[in-house]
């Protein structure tokens, strides 16, 4: 069963969710009226420019937030930052599983970034402008399984990006076609509490054979 209000189509997903689509409308934001028990909310192709949680707080029950193929450049937590009508330590959608930001034009993201979302599983970042990263900006998100930073502008890891990641779970780590040249040593050695990832995408990055990347030769 479907059913519009506003441009926007209401249905379920394939796995029975509530769902709303709102695309391809010019929309810069969140449209007003919209059933506040959602679990999918999908505004791709849309003009949004900046992803604010803050305009979030009414959807306490969603479950993915699909924002790709928009104009984002930043993400922030509120109007005056945490503590700005979001709920305990910044959280505003603590069921919120999927985040899609991918082909935005991210360049930069804050540490704590997705502090909103704590029982975050995926997070889609590919195709962005994105230079850097911070070494705790997936730190606290202990569900968090899939990582997908592929077609960005990377020059390089922070080295303790993974040993500052709560997660046990990540099944999927992707930074191919970026521009990094090394891999730091024992870059994968704490993740998954020193476990092993399943996926490892590291393809179309200008790696410089020498030193720098005896670790990469020998991880693989």
């Amino acid at each position: 069963c479907q059913t519009q209000t506003h441009g926007c189509h209401s249905d379920k997903d394939a796995d029975h969710k509530p769902r709303i689509s709102c695309t391809g409308m010019g929309l810069t934001a969140v449209p007003q009226n919209l059933d506040l028990q959602t679990q999918v909310l999908v505004l791709t192709r849309n003009e949004f420019k900046i992803l604010s949680w803050a305009a979030y707080t009414a959807f306490p029950a969603l479950h993915e937030l699909d924002l790709s193929e928009n104009k984002i450049e930043s993400l922030k937590l509120g109007k005056k930052g945490l503590g700005d009508g979001l709920g305990p330590a910044g959280v505003v959608l603590p069921a919120l599983k999927k985040l899609r930001l991918n082909n935005n034009r991210i360049a930069s993201l804050p540490p704590d970034a997705f502090q909103p979302v704590p029982s975050i599983m995926e997070i889609y970042l590919q195709s962005n402008l994105i230079s850097q990263l911070s070494p705790t900006l997936f730190a606290k998100l202990p569900d968090l399984e899939v990582v997908e930073l592929s077609n960005n502008k990377i020059q390089s890891l922070p080295a303790d990006l993974m040993a500052q990641m709560t997660t046990m779970k990540l099944k999927t780590f992707a930074v191919q076609g970026n521009l990094i040249t090394r891999l730091p040593d024992k870059f994968f050695a704490n993740a998954n509490g020193g476990g092993e990832i399943p996926y490892v995408f590291l393809s179309h990055n200008p790696w410089i054979c020498g030193c720098q990347v005896l670790y990469l030769q020998w991880w693989l």
